[in-house]
């Protein structure tokens, strides 16, 4: 019985920090999809806001007028 208890500790102690590890690592993640989010959001408008000034300017060149 009292080697039975050790191992139990020892085994919920791993399983502890595999568990923290796992939130650490899922709290990273989440940081990471949240700045590349706000990037792809940013430049997106930038090249949708460059894409269609300058289609724009092309079809007015185009078109002579």
């Amino acid at each position: 019985m009292n080697t039975l208890m050790p191992r139990m500790r020892g085994r919920l102690r791993r399983w502890y920090q595999r568990g923290q590890g796992l939130a650490e690592y899922s709290l990273i993640l989440a940081l990471v999809a949240i700045v590349i989010l706000l990037i792809l959001t940013y430049v997106g408008s930038v090249v949708q806001v460059n894409l269609y000034s300058k289609i724009g300017s092309g079809m007015i060149n185009a078109g002579g007028g």
